[in-house]
């Protein structure tokens, strides 16, 4: 998946548990990954979402 968010220029972060992953989207089982859409509902959390995860260091 990696490889497709850098091919379409979108950011993306890895993340150190799976369970907390699950935790934070209200899932009580393990997430491996989570995708967001824009929508105005929501437009202001996602951009800074979107800023935050983009400001990361991408790992070596």
């Amino acid at each position: 998946m990696p490889l497709v968010c850098e091919e379409g220029g979108l950011p993306y972060c890895y993340t150190p548990s799976k369970d907390d992953l699950g935790t934070a989207c209200g899932s009580k089982r393990q997430t491996c990954m989570v995708l967001i859409k824009p929508n105005d509902a929501y437009r202001d959390l996602y951009d800074e979402c979107y800023s935050a995860v983009k400001d990361i260091p991408m790992p070596i």
